[in-house]
């Protein structure tokens, strides 16, 4: 069924595969899955950060999205928030623009 809500997918806030690796990279020298992360190194956090962050305009974002928007979702692949680059954005988003970020987790198992 159609929820009226519209879908955007927007690769200008993705990481790089570079940027992606290092999250391959620190789960597998971790031992662990890439979902089954629960935070994002300090390496991660500075490409990220500069790759997309640093010239990020939220108001820009915001606006491109359409006059009739008034609630971004992000859906994240990982259990944690903190485990997902769009909690970093999200972040941005409440900072700059003074939006509220929930987060809607799955119940443990």
């Amino acid at each position: 069924a159609d929820s009226g809500i519209p879908y955007v997918h927007r690769l200008d806030v993705a990481p790089s595969d570079a940027t992606r690796h290092i999250v391959a990279k620190d789960a597998n020298s971790e031992g662990i899955g890439y979902r089954d992360r629960t935070s994002l190194s300090q390496e991660y956090l500075e490409a990220y950060g500069q790759e997309v962050l640093e010239g990020f305009d939220a108001a820009g974002f915001g606006a491109s999205l359409g006059e009739g928007a008034e609630s971004i979702m992000l859906f994240c692949v990982e259990r944690v928030p903190a485990a997902c680059h769009r909690s970093l954005l999200a972040e941005r988003l409440a900072g700059d623009l003074g939006a509220e970020v929930m987060h809607i987790l799955p119940p443990d198992r």
